[in-house]
Formats: structure tokens, sequence, C-alpha cells
């Protein structure tokens, strides 16, 4: 009987530290990603394309992505460009290699929403 709680008080301990280990995983947007219609976007180091911001080719952007997530669980990206344009996106993580961007500011050039998978 003594072996049995010993059991399962370790199987439990396992179960809390399981649990855990999902929550503190974050989600990492760096790499090349491309929308159904073409559009490529590039995130690395803090360094965005200017795609991101509706521009097609020229310098690139700066981005920073949240370290935590909102209340409804989508990340907060936030981009400023040379140009003096910033944008203000949320990112809902359908899965490692695929995302849903929602543009929370104002732009006249920014895509509204995009679905992006990671190439």
């Amino acid at each position: 009987m003594k072996k049995f709680k010993q059991l399962f008080i370790v199987l439990m301990v396992l179960a809390v530290v399981l649990s855990f280990s999902g929550c503190t995983q974050s989600f990492s947007i760096d790499g090349m990603w491309i929308s159904p219609n073409g559009m490529i976007i590039t995130f690395q180091n803090g360094s965005s394309s200017a795609s991101l911001f509706g521009f097609n080719g020229g310098p690139n952007g700066s981005y920073e992505l949240s370290e935590k997530t909102d209340s409804n669980g989508d990340y907060t990206l936030y981009g400023s460009h040379l140009t003096g344009g910033t944008v203000e996106y949320s990112i809902n993580v359908v899965n490692n290699d695929e995302i849903v961007m929602t543009l929370r500011s104002e732009s006249s050039y920014a895509p509204n929403s995009i679905t992006l998978e990671r190439k």
C-alpha cells in the first residue's frame, strides 16, 4: 500500500509538471511566411520585410512580438518603418506553421487581415 501511495504521488507531480510545461512555450515568428496570393513576409531578429507594412520591395522595417498572449490567446505584433509607418497586428497562431494576422491600427497600405503559412 505504501508503494502505491508513493507511485500515486509521483504520477500526480508528473501530471502537474506536464500540464504547466505547455504553458511556458512561446511562439517564434522568425522565418519566411507566404499568403495564399503569394505575398511574402519575412521576420528575423527584429527586422521585417517592407511587405508587412503594405510595401513591395524597399528597405526593411522593424517589429516586436509580445512575449505574452492577450486575453484571447493571441500575440500582439508592433511594427515600424523608416517612412514613419507603424502597424499593430493581432497574431492568432493556428499552429507553428500557420498564423492569421489582423490589423489593429489604421493603415492605408497594410492588409487588414491575412493568413500566412511558414515557407
